[in-house]
């Protein structure tokens, strides 16, 4: 019966859910990885994965070695695997097998060396170990105990539990070990949670807290510990438990379905640590847990059949953080995944209601450079922000109705700026507004006989003329001369009853080589200022519109080229003339579901769909997807800008991302030279006490 406990750690299963990007790991052939319950990286580079169901494996981050049963021989008898890795301080690596032997591994002659003989086996898998302060290792074992073994002298020594005896283990299952900075030693097993006492040679063991009406045994069955500071991190088949070790007290939490920031599931396995001190966690049902210990909160992402760089398992056996904040993971399903935890460069700025210095709260509609760290954001129903982007800090505007000189309304639908220097916003339902950023001074432009003809404007161009053109919501398109301070009104209904051309919905007004482009809801329209007309642009020629009202967006692609995507295909469109428009296809768009708003970068396609951003290179057929596990608002995306260095910005209805393309990184598996062996001619280097590096070379004089 005392194997049951244990047997709860590798049993039962699941599936479902949510998004997180990971390399998958396979070998060379593309098969599976079997098992892994335990990662090392060791000190040379070499990221060590060991499984109780598999040949241990070594991998260099492109090519894999193979140990099997003929590697850990003991007597002639192949019957061990390795299932645990580590080193100690003298950056030694040891080996633990799943019939209790412990071997050193000889990195010169890639071999193992048994280190234990039969009377100082556990008879039991070697599961976790941990170094003494005097040299030996603490190993434990599942059944077998906890283990004392000096590499050195060979002193070894057992402690199992003993029915009756408190000062023993309270079970014969080590599940983790580990010393805190005091030096006292802790002890997990699938019975509680003991300390060790070098003095009385003797073991105390705590009592854990259950909030869990209905466990009985679970929440005290540990499958890992973790310590940070004063906290002991233990993962239960019950739920986590936060063990002060000053007080001796312990926090269970647990999942609870009414609550999306508790766990996700009750059933957990091994913890890993991140840089931010956030503790990653294997749920096996729940997927992937990442707990705040700051908030008390939880994060998580499960299996998503429809996304091949999700969480491969809902069911995980292990986490693992090695050194160059690479987190790696072992899932029941057999398969090995790899997140970077550094490698994503998304900032994100948002209202924070402890800083009044923030941006405002909402939707970032618009958004506009003054120079390389001053920008200008309109939102929704917040007004105006004037940003400074290295500081943080923020300049508001809102509208004050006892000030005419504030700005008309709080709903900004568009920003452009003039050859002056003063910035032009397009309001629905405050006309347009100036604002001069020596007075601070907003200068109102609303509906009338002069002016424009409506207050609701929908968007807003400051051309290099110095000519605004601004259209407004069903009523057609408005034209101020700036230098004159002089409105032109072109009605809606004229214009379409005489071309076919409708201004009631424009979302976005461009220049490019000379032209104002229209992106309307069904049409791109160019105004030709040459011939003074406008030219309705259409997939195939000027004759029929693009006819699908919510797959159409445009962008300017090059200098003299307009990048044109529909639900269909994209295509750049060059225009030289009402009557020479050229059309060149550049890619389907059956790949590009859900594309809202974009822009291109090096010839990649940066989209945003409901929640997520998107790089696409069609010509390679390459997507990947970044969420809000890679620091992407998780509110919903809007709009996506680039500015002259190159930076792109996406608004949501929480604040904004930026970050330079560039600096994304998504093959991000570092490849270390470890060199492993020499030969001359074919011929293997043999190893040489006298050599410094170890390894010689012979030679004859003809070579």
């Amino acid at each position: 019966m005392k194997l049951l406990p244990w047997l709860l750690f590798f049993t039962s299963c699941c599936l479902a859910q949510d998004p997180l990007r990971f390399k998958h790991i396979v070998r060379e052939n593309g098969s599976s990885i079997t098992g892994v319950q335990n990662f090392h990286h060791d000190s040379e580079g070499y990221l060590w994965m060991a499984s109780p169901s598999s040949e241990l494996i070594r991998f260099d981050g492109t090519n894999f070695r193979y140990y099997g049963f003929a590697d850990f021989e003991v007597d002639g008898i192949l019957s061990s695997r390795g299932t645990l890795v580590f080193e100690d301080r003298k950056q030694r690596l040891w080996i633990g097998t799943d019939t209790g032997w412990l071997f050193q591994y000889n990195r010169i002659k890639d071999q193992f060396v048994v280190a234990t003989d039969s009377s100082q086996s556990a008879n039991a898998r070697i599961f976790c170990a941990t170094e003494a302060p005097d040299g030996s290792f603490w190993l434990g074992s599942l059944g077998g105990g906890l283990i004392r073994f000096h590499p050195e002298t060979k002193a070894f020594k057992q402690y199992k539990a003993e029915q009756g005896n408190a000062n023993t283990l309270p079970d014969n299952f080590i599940s983790g070990l580990s010393y805190d900075k005091d030096g006292t030693l802790w002890v997990s097993t699938t019975g509680g949670l003991s300390s060790y006492n070098p003095q009385t040679d003797a073991f105390v063991t705590y009592p854990l807290s259950n909030i869990n009406p209905n466990d009985t045994y679970r929440y005290r069955v540990i499958r890992s510990l973790h310590i940070a500071g004063d906290y002991i991190y233990l993962s239960t088949y019950g739920g986590l438990q936060i063990f002060n070790r000053i007080t001796k007290t312990s926090q269970h939490l647990i999942h609870n379905p009414d609550d999306k920031n508790t766990l996700s599931h009750n059933s957990l396995f091994r913890i890993a640590e991140g840089a931010d001190g956030k503790l990653w966690i294997a749920t096996f049902g729940g997927g992937l847990n990442l707990y705040d210990p700051a908030t008390q909160t939880f994060t998580h992402w499960k299996n998503d059949a429809f996304n091949t760089e999700g969480l491969s398992s809902n069911n995980l056996f292990s986490v693992y953080m090695d050194n160059q904040g690479l987190l790696w993971i072992g899932a029941s399903d057999n398969t090995v995944s790899v997140l970077n935890t550094k490698a994503k460069k998304f900032h994100y700025v948002k209202n924070n209601a402890g800083q009044p210095y923030s941006i405002s709260r909402g939707w970032v509609r618009s958004l506009l450079p003054e120079n390389d760290s001053i920008f200008w954001l309109g939102f929704n129903e917040q007004g105006l922000n004037r940003l400074n982007l290295n500081t943080g800090k923020a300049e508001k505007f809102t509208h004050d109705t006892k000030n005419l000189n504030s700005i008309s309304h709080n709903a900004v639908s568009g920003l452009s700026k003039d050859r002056q220097g003063n910035l032009w916003i397009a309001l629905e339902g405050g006309g347009v507004n100036k604002y001069d950023n020596s007075s601070k001074k907003f200068t109102r432009y609303v509906a009338g006989k002069n002016s424009i003809n409506n207050n609701a404007i929908s968007a807003l161009l400051v051309d290099s003329e110095n000519v605004l053109w601004a259209t407004a919501y069903r009523d057609g398109l408005n034209l101020l001369d700036i230098n004159k301070n002089k409105f032109k009104r072109i009605n809606n209904d004229s214009l379409r009853d005489a071309t076919g051309i409708s201004f009631e919905f424009v979302e976005d007004i461009f220049e490019l080589n000379g032209n104002i482009w229209f992106n309307g809801q069904n049409q791109v329209v160019v105004f030709d200022k040459k011939y003074n007309r406008f030219v309705k642009v259409a997939e195939t020629g000027r004759v029929l519109q693009a006819d699908n009202p919510f797959n159409l967006e445009i962008i300017p692609y090059s200098e003299t080229e307009m990048l044109l995507i529909t639900k269909d295909e994209a295509q750049a469109i060059r225009y030289v003339s009402p009557d020479s428009i050229q059309f060149e296809h550049l890619f389907n768009m059956n790949e590009a579901d859900g594309l809202k708003s974009f822009v291109v970068h090096n010839k990649e396609v940066w989209y945003v769909t409901y929640n997520q951003l998107v790089r696409w290179n069609p010509l390679q057929r390459q997507k990947h997807i970044y969420t809000g596990a890679d620091g992407i608002a998780i509110d919903v995306l809007n709009s996506v800008y680039k500015d002259k260095q190159g930076r792109i910005f996406i608004t949501s209805l929480d604040g904004f991302n930026w970050f330079f393309p560039d600096q994304i990184v998504d093959d991000t598996l570092d490849r270390r030279i470890v060199f492993t062996d020499f030969k001359l001619f074919n011929q293997s280097a043999s190893q040489q006490p006298d050599s410094v590096y170890n390894f010689s070379i012979p030679t004859q004089p003809s070579q």
